[in-house]
C-alpha cells in the first residue's frame, strides 16, 4: 500500500523541531517513509534525521511525504496531522481526511486563473489507437461540438506529433469552442503508439486553451511546460492516479 502527502515548504529551511517530528513520527511505524522534495529531486528517509538535513530545502518548494508499507494507512492518519501542524498543507490521500479537506488545502495555492479539470484511465475500447484516444478526450470537453475539436487536435498532430518524451503526450490547441481552459489527463497502464520520434506514451496531458486567453493563462502554461521538462516532477505525473493530488501538481505548476 502506498499513500501521498503533498506540501509546501514555508521557511528558508527546515528547523531542527520538524526533522525531529519527522523522525519521530517515521518511527512509530514498519512503513518506509520518505520525504521529496519535487522541485529539487532529491529525497530523503524520515527516519534519517542526518539525510534529511544534508539536502536543501527553501521556501516555496513543493515536497511529498511517500508511504509505503503495510501500515501505511495509519501512517498516513498521522502525518496529515503531523504536516499539517509543520508546513502548507495541500494534499493527502488518507480515506478518511482527503474528501472532506484536500479542497481547503488546496485552495492555499489560489487557483491563477478558471480552468475544467478530467482525469482518468484511458477507455480500453479506443484500443489505445492515439485517434480514437483523441475522440474519446473530446467528449469529455463538448458532447456537441467534440468533431471540430478533433479536427484542429488531429491537424495539430500533422504539423509534428505531441509527444514530449518521459512518456508523456501533450497535445493542445486554440478553440473558439471553449470560454475556459480545458486541461484533461488520461493515463495508460498499455504503451501507446503516439507516432512520435520521442517514442510511446502512457499519459496524455492535453491543454484546450480560449483563442481569446489572458495573460496570465498563458504565463501559467509556459510554466507547466518548463516543468515538464524536469524528470523528477514527470515521473510524479506518471505515478499519479488521484484526480485531485494531480489538480494540486497542476495548480502547483501553473503558480511557479
Amino acid at each position: 500500500m502506498q499513500k501521498h502527502i503533498l506540501f509546501l515548504i514555508q521557511k528558508p529551511a527546515l528547523e531542527m523541531s520538524e526533522i525531529s517530528a519527522l523522525k519521530r513520527g517515521a518511527n512509530y511505524f514498519k512503513s518506509l517513509i520518505q520525504i521529496h522534495n519535487v522541485r529539487r529531486g532529491t529525497y530523503a528517509n524520515c527516519k534519517n534525521a542526518l539525510q534529511v538535513m544534508s539536502l536543501i530545502w527553501r521556501a516555496g518548494d513543493l515536497c511529498q511525504i511517500k508511504i509505503e508499507g503495510l501500515d501505511a494507512e495509519l501512517s498516513c492518519m498521522v502525518f496529515t496531522d503531523l504536516i499539517n501542524d509543520h508546513f502548507k498543507m495541500l494534499y493527502t490521500n488518507h480515506r478518511y481526511i482527503a474528501h472532506d479537506f484536500t479542497r481547503p488545502y488546496q485552495q492555499q495555492l489560489s487557483q491563477p486563473f478558471s480552468f475544467h479539470f478530467h482525469q482518468q484511465s484511458i477507455d480500453p475500447a479506443t484500443q489505445y489507437n492515439k485517434n480514437k484516444i483523441l475522440l474519446s478526450l473530446t467528449r469529455i470537453i463538448s458532447k456537441s461540438s467534440y468533431k471540430p475539436l478533433l479536427s484542429a487536435l488531429l491537424a495539430r498532430e500533422k504539423i509534428s506529433a505531441t509527444g514530449i518524451g518521459k512518456r508523456i503526450a501533450m497535445p493542445h490547441i486554440l478553440s473558439d469552442l471553449v470560454d475556459e481552459p480545458w486541461v484533461v489527463v488520461l493515463h495508460s497502464e498499455e504503451d501507446i503508439d503516439w507516432h512520435s520520434p520521442l517514442g510511446d506514451i502512457n499519459l496524455v496531458l492535453a491543454l484546450i486553451i480560449p483563442r481569446n486567453a489572458s495573460k496570465d493563462i498563458f504565463r501559467s502554461v509556459i510554466s507547466l511546460s518548463r516543468a515538464l521538462l524536469d524528470p523528477n516532477f514527470t515521473d510524479l505525473l506518471l505515478q499519479t492516479r488521484d484526480p485531485q493530488e494531480l489538480e494540486t501538481l497542476l495548480l502547483y505548476c501553473f503558480k511557479r
